[in-house]
């Protein structure tokens, strides 16, 4: 449960952020800092790491929390609350979640902010070691410069073991293979009709 809370922070945190930096009343949305591109990829043992979160959190006064889902390949773009754009520069703590879900996949970046967490969600384990996954103590640091920055994040494994896997009623028709697929025997067929 504490890993879960520690990876959900951020979200809860970046939520506190929209609402205490509200501009004038007339303004439905948060001012946003200036922001500058910032982006990179994410991979482990060498290959893309698609679907955990990165999160820049601000080491000096300067930077703006900002979070990015890592997409196919293993980039990312960083985002301001509901701003695309970048983060404002400077120097950043830098976690990587990777939460497996006890369907087996990935959570997302929507799926962790979401009001109703699906119960796959809320039961994911987190794949990475603390010292990437964890604000508190992760060895991750970005300084993003006044143009901006790519940064890229090579982790090393072993992954942590995930949850366990709960299969539904849809998932445990598809681990039987297709009766009509060549060379497969369809087991409501006679033995003497059997294909060949």
């Amino acid at each position: 449960m504490n890993d879960r809370l520690a990876a959900l922070w951020p979200l809860l945190a970046c939520t506190l952020l929209a609402g205490c930096e509200m501009g004038s009343a007339d303004s439905a949305r948060p001012r946003s800092p200036k922001r500058v591109p910032t982006s990179g990829v994410v991979t482990l043992d060498g290959k893309p790491l698609a679907g955990a979160v990165v999160t820049f959190l601000p080491i000096d006064e300067e930077g703006s929390l900002t979070v990015s889902d890592v997409r196919e390949g293993g980039h990312y773009d960083l985002t301001y609350v509901t701003f695309p754009g970048g983060t404002a520069p400077g120097k950043y703590k830098v976690a990587v979640s990777y939460l497996i879900g006890t369907d087996g996949r990935p959570v997302d970046l929507g799926t962790r902010s979401a009001l109703q967490v699906p119960k796959e969600a809320i039961e994911a384990k987190e794949r990475l070691p603390k010292k990437y996954s964890d604000l508190g103590v992760t060895t991750l640091v970005a300084v993003v410069p006044p143009a901006g920055g790519t940064f890229d994040f090579p982790l090393e494994g072993p992954l942590l073991p995930g949850p366990d896997v709960k299969l539904g009623d849809a998932d445990l028709e598809s681990e039987q293979p297709p009766p009509d697929r060549p060379g497969l025997a369809d087991p409501n067929l006679p033995p003497s009709t059997e294909p060949k």
